[in-house]
């Protein structure tokens, strides 16, 4: 996933780096032109010129903001990570729920093939998934299991495509194939959903720099022009 997101992360990286280069030092000394102009400026161009003010006053803030917000997302991250793993959970298109589930499905698998109860297997395997609610949902699961429950009827929150296939292979005396197979199923799950993730964020973020550079082009030709036309 690393690796599928360092081009579009690139993009992001080198868009801002630009951006701010703009709105810091080149838009200023362009804006510069229509502040001696008594005629009114369009709405447009008002926005950059605001845009470019703050660039260009109050980056100091900007950065301080940036590196507030990440140092945030670290403390939450540590103290709250139980929040951070929910909202993981339900990313656009639950992409991380599929390669959550492909590594509880896998290991409790191979732990069940290797002969451990399934108690056991399933205190091992929600340690694997990386998510600590799944985890948590897990282990609940675990309990209700303990109790004489069915697996397939004890993971909450879980797809029903996946308790369908737990249950089939309870039912066939076959889970560590079936959930070997679940595994599988759900790992190309997850690269499938993440090529269509990095086909859709890279010619979104083209469009977005495409619009910004727009945006500025347009903000600097209207007021040319409306002074072109006053001169004739």
């Amino acid at each position: 996933m690393r690796t599928s997101l360092i081009y579009p992360v690139f993009m992001i990286f080198v868009s801002i780096i630009v951006l701010s280069f703009l709105f810091t030092f080149v838009v200023p000394k362009i804006t510069k032109i229509f502040e001696g102009t008594s005629a009114s400026l369009p709405f447009i161009t008002i926005i950059l010129i605001w845009i470019s003010n703050v660039f260009h006053k109050l980056w100091w803030l900007i950065g301080a903001l940036v590196i507030a917000g990440l140092l945030t997302y670290k403390r939450l991250k540590e103290t709250k990570r139980d929040i951070i793993d929910t909202l993981l959970l339900k990313a656009p298109g639950r992409i991380l729920q599929s390669l959550y589930i492909s590594r509880f499905a896998l290991t409790m698998s191979f732990l069940l093939s290797g002969g451990l109860p399934i108690l056991q297997t399933m205190k091992l395997s929600a340690k694997v998934t990386g998510n600590i609610t799944l985890e948590n949902k897990i282990m609940t699961a675990r309990g209700l299991v303990s109790q004489g429950a069915r697996l397939s009827n004890s993971l909450e929150g879980f797809p029903p495509t996946f308790l369908q296939m737990v249950s089939t292979g309870e039912q066939s005396g076959q889970l560590a194939e079936v959930l070997k197979r679940a595994a599988a199923y759900y790992e190309v799950e997850f690269e499938r959903k993440l090529q269509r993730l990095t086909s859709l964020l890279e010619p979104s973020l083209i469009l977005f720099m495409g619009l910004i550079v727009g945006f500025i082009v347009a903000a600097v030709l209207l007021p040319i022009f409306e002074l072109n036309q006053l001169i004739k």
